[in-house]
């Protein structure tokens, strides 16, 4: 072999393994896509994407008693796409749908009597995502920049709708409809403002909803210690149901995302064996500062 062919297959051998190297780079962590690399984000914020299972033991100080058995969960992306930047987006952005299909086992309670019933029930939230990197940087330059809040409906049977929650607070009073609890707000990062819900620690906030029909078991499910506790829904007299609760006062717990479940149960599913399940719950993110 001459020197200029030794020399000539040495720098092929060079830049063959110089471009094996860019593409780990780009491919950092396993994302060889940019839905992979969102997919690693969601679920590094458990606290925000990974907390609709909310009512998951037997809590003797409300009536009826029920709660839910989850025997499985598969969360992945529903629907993602990317869209180019644009006159009104400065960088190229996704908007994703988070989904969770969970199957579960209802433990109701008739006379004292235990009984049970299989049921499904698909959870969605919403999330925005911008490009300001390079494919070579964590995630391929993606960043979160906004969520929502999430609604679970039940698979058999969905006939339980909530027109509006209201959420009152000393310094908030703000009516939502399901359109707006799937509408991503800003999250907190290094180049946006947080726009989530916000309440101060220690302070009463108060749900009031509207459902649609009135045979409704309802429940509200707060759980900023990590352990959800039942609140009832009072009736107001006037088509709406009222719960209220104190946020913690305890720095370290109010720390991170939080969520408050708003719980809506067709009545006849907790006290008919023959009767399905029948659930809409909306899961609302907040933070306590």
């Amino acid at each position: 072999m001459s020197k200029n062919s030794f020399l000539l297959s040495l720098l092929i051998i060079v830049l063959f393994l110089f471009h094996l190297s860019c593409e780990e780079k780009t491919t950092k962590g396993g994302e060889r896509t940019d839905f992979e690399a969102i997919k690693a984000i969601i679920n590094e914020n458990p606290d925000i994407f990974l907390v609709d299972v909310f009512d998951t033991h037997k809590d003797t100080t409300v009536n009826p008693i029920f709660f839910r058995e989850i025997t499985s969960r598969d969360f992945d992306l529903d629907t993602a796409r990317r869209y180019p930047a644009d006159s009104l987006h400065l960088v190229d952005y996704i908007h994703a749908a988070w989904g969770d299909n969970i199957k579960g086992i209802l433990h109701y309670f008739i006379d004292g009597k235990e009984y049970t019933k299989s049921f499904t029930a698909h959870s969605v939230m919403s999330a925005y995502f911008e490009k300001w990197g390079e494919n070579f940087d964590p995630h391929r330059g993606w960043l979160l920049k906004k969520i929502s809040s999430n609604v679970i409906t039940s698979s058999d049977t969905s006939s339980r709708q909530i027109y509006t929650l209201r959420i009152t607070s000393s310094g908030m009073d703000t009516v939502l409809s399901e359109i707006m609890v799937l509408n991503p707000v800003k999250k907190e990062n290094t180049l946006s403002r947080d726009s989530t819900l916000h309440f101060g620690m220690g302070e009463k906030v108060t749900f009031t909803i509207e459902p649609k029909y009135s045979d409704n078991v309802l429940f509200l499910h707060v759980g900023e210690d990590g352990n959800f506790r039942k609140i009832p829904f009072v009736d107001n007299g006037d088509e709406t149901f009222s719960a209220s609760w104190t946020t913690t006062t305890d720095s370290n717990i109010a720390k991170g995302y939080k969520h408050a479940f708003v719980d809506v149960i067709r009545r006849k599913a907790l006290t008919d064996t023959t009767a399905k399940y029948d659930s809409k719950a909306w899961g609302i993110i907040y933070r306590i500062k």
